[in-house]
């Protein structure tokens, strides 16, 4: 299984682009999980915990901003 590990906001869009169907986590207990009820089985991994705007938090004028990760 390929496992991408992007950095960026673009690389990781051109990884999902690359492999569109890869499953995309951020720490990966879903996607293990997942794998091993042998409910999904993706041909890739998407590791997102280095691309750091799913993460950001915080103020976004006129509503608060929360990321997804």
């Amino acid at each position: 299984m390929e496992f991408p590990k992007p950095t960026t906001l673009g690389e990781a869009l051109f990884a999902k682009r690359t492999h569109p169907n890869a499953a995309p986590s951020t720490g990966g207990t879903e996607v293990m999980v997942a794998l091993n009820l042998d409910r999904r089985r993706p041909s890739a991994r998407l590791g997102l915990s280095r691309v750091p705007e799913p993460a950001r938090c915080g103020p976004d004028r006129p509503h608060p901003r929360l990321g997804s990760a």
